[in-house]
């Protein structure tokens, strides 16, 4: 394994509970991990490219650092796919009562004009 990380959320097993490690001459040497200003723990992967982030309530959180977005949980991500469904069956719905409708109002003309 070239790199790997450990998260501890209870702080129990080690310190700090944010620990990477590079695989480099055949050795394994510790990853930078520090507190920011604001008392997140930040390290960053070089092989993924990827800043990993201990926030509040000890939440580990994965941010692209050239875009500053946070990547999203599968949760999230599960969240998001469910509500875009939702949206699209909604969308489907609408579509589907206005041509009802179109068909309806040409079924009236068409009778009115044959009343003529």
């Amino acid at each position: 394994v070239t790199e790997y990380w450990r998260f501890d959320p209870t702080g129990e097993c080690f310190t700090p509970a944010l620990l990477g490690e590079t695989l480099a001459d055949g050795e394994y040497r510790t990853l930078p991990v520090a507190d920011d200003a604001a008392g997140v723990l930040r390290g960053y992967s070089p092989l993924l490219e990827l800043e990993f982030r201990v926030e509040a309530e000890r939440r580990l959180r994965v941010y692209d650092p050239a875009t500053g977005e946070r990547l999203r949980t599968l949760s999230e991500s599960e969240d998001a796919l469910l509500e875009s469904a939702n949206a699209l069956a909604a969308e489907v719905t609408a579509r589907r009562a206005a041509e009802d409708e179109t068909r309806m109002l040409r079924e009236q003309l068409r009778r009115l004009q044959a009343g003529s």
